[in-house]
């Protein structure tokens, strides 16, 4: 009997004609070869069938599947999910480009350490003409315990560059397709966590692309699906029931650099107090410190918006930026 292959790559496209060659292209030229690249067409109206046909006659690789209808990101992943034949499923967007040693690392990464289930990497932002764009690098923790406490404010991962394991995703039913506005993702990893350890590469293995048709139309449904991700997270660990608004507070507080009403930031701010509160006695040193400083970090940013809508606001932040991290607060002038 012929042996399936190592990892299954698994990429959904929805109109994806400007970009899909290139991302493609970059996966087949990945130094590990043995995989299948299951490509689902989600009812594309653009040249995207045409050219995903022309690949798959010259690569023996690639497997295609196309919707009928639009099923979205979530519903488009389960279909080809069940179609990967690896035990390993390593996800890929098409409008992204991945560097050639991808693979090789994650593939070498997994097959060493048996206990993890879900594993990234790190990634560079791109505009649309490939060109470094803001914030350029994104880095995750790496460690077990730092992603499982990072977890409860936001998602561990860059989806793009995830690599899991099939029959786990599967046991849990895979993508929850009322996350059809996102974040799937984070919803997936939400329920995985008991069940296995996350780790993420330091590794730079792709460049994400930052274009207008990357970004959902419904950005504030899925804001508020990923804010109830984190919701329930939040309830389990404090041991209580976490209100809607106070999660969503707390999480546009910690990291989304978005302007708030006073009341809101100071809500947010209780809860932020809350969680530091259980970690001091749960959690490791290391992990409390990353995130006083993320906490610090995302504090400061608010403040230095307030400085002339609200001064009074804006010191109050300042001070509490100086409670959890002086080197923190100290850093910028």
């Amino acid at each position: 009997m012929k042996r399936g292959p190592s990892v299954s790559v698994l990429m959904a496209v929805h109109n994806g004609q400007p970009y899909v060659l290139e991302a493609t292209e970059s996966l087949l030229r990945q130094t590990f070869t043995d995989f299948e690249l299951v490509i689902v067409d989600d009812a594309s109206t653009d040249d995207t069938p045409k050219l995903l046909a022309s690949l798959a006659s010259k690569d023996g690789r690639i497997v295609l599947l196309r919707n009928e209808q639009n099923l979205r990101l979530a519903g488009s992943l389960n279909r080809g999910l069940e179609l990967c034949r690896a035990p390993l499923v390593a996800r890929a967007d098409a409008d992204d480009i991945f560097r050639p040693e991808r693979l090789e690392k994650q593939v070498c990464f997994m097959r060493e350490h048996p206990r993890v289930g879900v594993m990234g990497a790190a990634v560079e932002f791109i505009d649309k003409q490939g060109q470094p764009t803001w914030g350029r690098l994104r880095y995750f923790p790496t460690l077990p315990e730092d992603i499982r406490f990072r977890t409860l404010l936001a998602c561990p991962f860059w989806h793009t560059l995830v690599v899991f394991r099939a029959d786990l995703v599967r046991s849990v039913g895979g993508y929850d397709e009322a996350f059809s506005h996102g974040p799937e993702d984070y919803d997936l990893w939400a329920r995985l966590i008991d069940k296995t350890l996350f780790e993420n590469l330091p590794d730079v293995l792709a460049k994400q692309r930052i274009h207008s048709a990357s970004v959902t139309a419904q950005w504030e449904v899925g804001f508020k699906l990923y804010c109830s991700v984190s919701q329930r997270l939040l309830s389990l660990y404090l041991g209580r029931a976490v209100a809607e608004h106070e999660a969503t507070d707390a999480v546009t507080l910690s990291g989304w650099s978005r302007i708030m009403p006073r009341e809101r930031i100071f809500c947010g701010l209780r809860l932020l107090r809350e969680i530091r509160t259980h970690a001091r006695t749960r959690e490791s040193q290391q992990t409390l410190a990353a995130f006083e400083r993320r906490g610090a970090a995302a504090l400061l940013t608010e403040a230095e918006s307030m400085v002339y809508l609200d001064p009074s606001a804006s010191r109050s932040l300042l001070r509490e930026t100086l409670r959890w991290s002086p080197a923190t607060a100290l850093s910028r002038r």
